[in-house]
């Protein structure tokens, strides 16, 4: 099953968003190992469900009715960057085999320090008073800015199903926690 199927959504889909945006180049995978050839599958039916012309390309469009289908609605300046960071050539869509290697690439590494370093990247991101810790405002408020349309209520629910110490607040040990769980 694909890793963002294994997080209840939105969680998994906010996670991936970030991580699209933050991150420039995906960690190399084993293309030959029989778990990789399992996802690679399910990857691209995912793909071929997400082509509606069924070109081998996902445009934006595309692109934006996939990250609704994962629960996200987000703005035209944030599909720019979502499509800018999966668009090599520039042509304004994403080849199958890119999305492919992109979802391989970001899901498979034997560097848990490369993990963690985005980890941390993405929490500053949201850490804003740069406390340690990132509460539901912070959340809320760098979702808002990613036009997740998520509500008061599923940021807090978000909150409460990783906030492991009960403090009302997510810890950067309970963020890697997050990403862990969204990657891998």
């Amino acid at each position: 099953m694909l890793w963002f199927y294994e997080v209840t959504p939105p969680v998994w889909a906010v996670v991936w968003l970030v991580a699209l945006l933050m991150i420039d180049e995906a960690p190399s995978y084993d293309a030959n190992s029989p778990e990789i050839i399992n996802q690679i599958k399910e990857i691209s039916e995912i793909f071929d469900h997400a082509d509606d012309d069924k070109d081998g390309f996902i445009g934006a469009h595309e692109i934006e009715d996939l990250l609704e289908s994962m629960g996200l609605h987000i703005d035209d300046t944030t599909m720019i960057s979502v499509l800018k960071k999966l668009d090599r050539s520039g042509a304004g869509k994403v080849s199958k085999e890119r999305f492919i290697k992109w979802q391989l690439g970001h899901k498979h590494t034997d560097e848990a320090e490369d993990l963690k370093k985005t980890a941390k990247s993405i929490f500053k991101l949201f850490d804003a008073d740069g406390s340690g810790s990132v509460t539901v405002d912070e959340f809320k408020t760098e979702l808002d800015k990613l036009k997740t349309d998520l509500s008061i209520d599923e940021v807090v629910s978000f909150v409460r199903e990783f906030d492991a110490d009960g403090d009302g607040e997510i810890s950067l040990e309970e963020f890697e926690r997050i990403i862990e769980s969204a990657v891998g």
